[in-house]
């Protein structure tokens, strides 16, 4: 399982929660989920005695509960998906579902290929010379996505136009 690198997990250890006891909750909520959708207090029930009270400490460090972290866990490692409860993306109403397949079985890349293929995240240009480097990666990027363009437009039958150049 790839590694959950939230806060939440160092925070909980912090509080006592050990490794194996996130990983016993992660394989009950996969089995409780099992069954079909569920909300987090529907899976809190349904779990018993698995997700564990962090009493007044995580209180205060705004974690109360152990269930947050496995189930952010699940999620990370593409086991679980969030689903709107009532269908609507824009309210913070979650019910959780497997997600089968998992759409991370397949996916190989590691980080610095996908930084590579998406281009560079931020444009600085508070340093001499940097605005360069950037520009070099981008457009070595763009002119990897430009052959695959050319090549589904001649498919389509399509003609290829160059797109202007923006610096």
């Amino acid at each position: 399982m790839q590694e959950f690198s939230g806060g939440e997990l160092a925070l909980a250890r912090k509080l006592g929660v050990s490794d194996d006891e996130i990983a016993w909750l992660c394989h009950t909520d996969l089995e409780v989920l099992g069954k079909g959708q569920l909300s987090p207090d529907e899976i809190r029930d349904a779990t018993g005695n698995a997700s564990r009270n962090l009493g007044p400490e995580g209180a205060k460090k705004s974690l109360t509960t152990t269930l947050p972290v496995a189930l952010g866990k699940l999620q990370v490692a593409g086991q679980i998906r969030r689903v709107p409860s009532n269908g609507r993306l824009d309210q913070q109403r979650y019910r959780y579902a497997l997600w089968k397949p998992n759409p991370l079985d397949e996916f190989k890349l590691t980080a610095e290929e996908v930084f590579y293929r998406a281009g560079p995240p931020i444009l600085s240009l508070d340093r001499p010379g940097i605005a360069h480097r950037v520009s070099v990666v981008f457009k070595t990027w763009r002119q990897s996505s430009e052959s695959g363009d050319r090549a589904a437009r001649a498919r389509s039958g399509r003609a290829w136009k160059q797109p202007p150049y923006v610096p």
